[in-house]
């Protein structure tokens, strides 16, 4: 886990998952921000930050 200092906003706690990737971002509460889910390549696939979900699915060898 990382702490970061954000400012006026208070600190946010990013974890990350086995294999170095970010996974979560936490804020001063413990409560959930932001998710991010990998492929097995690696690739982030989903990003969920609060009520917005974003999916990326590239393709080929320059993904």
């Amino acid at each position: 886990m990382t702490v970061r200092n954000k400012g006026l906003a208070g600190q946010q706690t990013l974890v990350w998952d086995d294999e170095k990737r970010l996974s979560q971002v936490l804020d001063n509460n413990a409560d959930l921000l932001e998710q991010c889910l990998y492929d097995v390549d690696g690739a982030r696939v989903k990003k969920v930050s609060g009520t917005t979900t974003t999916y990326s699915s590239m393709v080929g060898p320059n993904r």
